[in-house]
């Protein structure tokens, strides 16, 4: 089979045909054996490079293709040699009009030529300027100063403070003033004895008790998920593939519909954990027997030996997995 670069025809011929199908990319990455990054890069809607080479990315396309019943496109013609002068023509002309356009460098200048210099003898239009400027400033000066040659300086103006205005008293009341006027009539009663002063009592200075500060609680620390309890069961399935397989015994292949934690078991007794998420493909290789927790297929489909592992091997719970 000759092989070619996956052109952008050919991607629009793939997506053509696999919507005429009603096949969706899923399913058909499924069908392949590819992956959904690779099926997007096949259509020209993948982010990186899913292919070593684009010999190998022609053969996959041509296989995706043919399990949708097309085939693919017919390489492009190579040029003629009327077609290669017409474009080697068209490349001189472009050359000879860029030529023609005059460069910065040529193109005539807009600047103003300088001017000529002064004639010796007569006197410059600056000089002229400078001297009505002078002339405007004595004239400003002189109005600053008076005639006996002293500045006049202005006398700033005091602004008095203001003062509160206080409300009229009121008469005092008539009994007040005969009760001041009898008091003022009795005889002063004799002094008495200055009273000892008293002896000043010492006062205990509360004491404040800081509140208690309690420490706040560490926080705890995330559980990783346990895949060792899981095998702990008598409840395994045992999935043998009868049909001839296709590809070897010693990986299982994991498509991921939704967010889910799945655990591999292999025959030298290693554990691992694989926390999938929506739309990713695993692949785990090891040694034969897998025993493999994982949820029903709804949420993660296996595939062992080239085949989707259905049945009840495709439930919640462990599944032994012999080659």
């Amino acid at each position: 089979m000759s092989t070619r670069p996956w052109l952008p025809a050919d991607e629009q011929h793939l997506v053509q045909v696999r919507e005429a199908a009603g096949v969706d990319q899923l399913d058909l990455a499924r069908r392949c054996l590819l992956s959904i990054g690779q099926i997007q890069e096949l259509e020209g809607k993948g982010y990186g490079k899913q292919f070593y080479s684009e010999a190998i990315k022609f053969t996959a396309g041509t296989r995706v293709l043919t399990a949708l019943g097309a085939q693919a496109l017919a390489a492009p013609e190579p040029l003629t040699a009327q077609e290669q002068d017409m474009s080697t023509t068209a490349v001189e002309s472009a050359k000879t009009t860029s030529s023609a356009i005059p460069s910065p460098e040529t193109a005539p200048s807009s600047k103003p030529e300088p001017m000529a210099p002064h004639a010796p003898g007569k006197p410059l239009p600056m000089l002229k300027l400078l001297a009505l400027v002078l002339l405007a400033v004595v004239l400003i000066v002189a109005t600053l100063y008076g005639t006996s040659g002293k500045k006049i300086q202005a006398t700033p103006t005091k602004t008095p403070a203001p003062q509160l205005v206080q409300p009229p008293l009121e008469p005092p009341a008539p009994h007040a003033s005969a009760s001041a006027s009898a008091s003022a009539s009795a005889p002063a009663p004799a002094p008495s004895a200055p009273a000892a002063p008293a002896a000043p009592v010492a006062v205990a200075a509360p004491k404040i008790t800081p509140p208690a500060v309690k420490p706040a609680p560490a926080a705890a620390a995330p559980t990783e998920f346990d895949c060792s309890n899981k095998f702990n069961t008598t409840k395994q399935v045992v999935y043998q593939p009868q049909t001839p397989p296709s590809k070897p015994g010693n990986y299982v292949y994991f498509v991921a519909r939704s967010p889910s934690p799945v655990c591999v078991l292999d025959g030298s007794g290693k554990v691992l954990l694989y926390n999938l998420k929506p739309g990713q493909n695993k692949s785990h290789f090891g040694t034969p027997p897998f025993k493999v927790w994982h949820p029903d297929a709804t949420i993660v489909v296996m595939y062992y030996r080239g085949w989707r592992v259905t049945g009840q091997a495709a439930q919640a719970g462990v599944t032994v997995l012999r080659p």
